[in-house]
């Protein structure tokens, strides 16, 4: 086996993706704030038992993971590819002016301003305003797909279907999948399409609920975008590719009708130095625990907690806990999973309730700033 190849099996087990190989494995593989966390806890709440569903934003993210440096997202892809596995690979587009206010504050407090959520609390909407116009053309512009299939996303080579709301484009066993977050209604109808399974979509980790929920909230009916930067989202080609000229008017048209004077922002030199020394200054890393609606054990407590889920949703209710292992074994113990426990689980719940993670979940997500 050849260093490189050595490298990619040891990096697919400290991911878990060489375990329960019948199954096939979706990499939900895209820039952050688009909705992902979303589309990642209904592939586990509804497919967990056919596929293994693997986060992740970008090399950075994957080395905090692994702690193994060399490798790249797309080698990881190829790598589980020729070992004979279904892949799917799964992007989000998102407009432009929600994603980039969304990862604005995602690192708001320990990135933007090194400071405590409770002192960003305090500050001037318009020290907020300011900071974003600064930075508005250099975050978020990001797109996975755009960037890997650069000979077809040039029409008329190549258009988004606006029928169906989703691209898909395959290479050998591997298929690359493009949704919209404007579509996720439809999302459930898109993945079965695509997928060969039944999705249940649920929301998960909206910002509006976060610590900063109320001041993002205000900042966000508050803003009034600069002319130059309606005029630079135009501009942007992920922006006339995802969206139909009809989408695209719409959009400007309520933007404009929100609109304000040209700012001057940061140049890209500007901007590199600012990265530099927000990267030097930040004190506390943007690391997310508990992150997920499900994390992803595929045990068979937690696949009995799913179906619980499921029949709740069915019937209009609101789950009231997260999937996690721990809360699994716990509801085991007090009987109340019991209706939904197979004959082969209550000889495993039996044995004490000391059940083992049977893949490694990821539970950890980081924000990167991206450049």
């Amino acid at each position: 086996m050849s260093e490189k190849s050595n490298l990619l099996a040891r990096t697919n087990t400290k991911l878990g993706l060489d375990k329960d190989t019948h199954r096939g494995i979706i990499f939900v593989y895209c820039p952050p704030k688009v909705g992902s966390t979303s589309l990642v806890s209904s592939l586990r709440l509804s497919a967990t038992h056919l596929f293994k569903i693997f986060h992740i934003h970008d090399e950075t993210m994957l080395h905090i993971l692994t702690g193994i440096s060399g490798v790249s997202i797309q080698e990881i892809i190829d790598y589980n590819s020729s070992l004979g596995r279904n892949v799917y690979v799964i992007d989000i587009y998102r407009e432009p002016l929600e994603r980039k206010m969304s990862e604005y504050f995602g690192k708001l407090a320990a990135y933007h301003f090194n400071t405590s959520i409770g002192n960003v609390k305090k500050y001037h909407m318009k020290r907020l305003v300011t900071r974003f116009n600064q930075i508005f053309p250099h975050i978020a512009h990001r797109d996975y797909f755009y960037e890997k299939n650069t000979e077809l996303t040039s029409p008329p080579n190549f258009t988004f279907n606006f029928n169906t709301g989703y691209i898909v484009q395959k290479q050998e066993n591997i298929t690359y999948l493009k949704i919209r977050l404007r579509d996720s209604a439809e999302w459930g109808r898109i993945l079965k399409e695509v997928l060969g399974a039944e999705i249940t979509i649920i929301k998960d980790y909206q910002r509006d609920n976060l610590a900063l929920g109320d001041v993002y909230k205000a900042f966000k009916a508050g803003y009034r975008v600069p002319s130059n930067f309606i005029a630079h989202m135009q501009a942007d080609p992920h922006f006339k590719f995802y969206l139909s000229p009809t989408e695209q008017a719409e959009y400007v048209s309520k933007l404009t009708g929100r609109s304000t004077d040209d700012f001057s922002a940061f140049s890209v030199s500007d901007y590199k130095v600012y990265s530099t020394i927000s990267d030097e200054n930040q004190s506390v890393r943007d690391i997310e625990a508990d992150h997920y609606f499900d994390e992803g054990c595929s045990c068979n407590l937690c696949s009995a907690v799913r179906r619980m889920v499921l029949v709740q949703i069915k019937n209009k209710m609101t789950p009231k806990f997260r999937i996690t292992h721990p809360e699994a074994v716990s509801m085991a113990a007090n009987k109340s999973l019991q209706p939904y426990l197979t004959p082969t689980d209550n000889a495993i719940a039996s044995r004490n309730y000391k059940v083992q993670y049977s893949t490694p979940a990821v539970t950890l997500k980081l924000n990167r700033f991206r450049r």
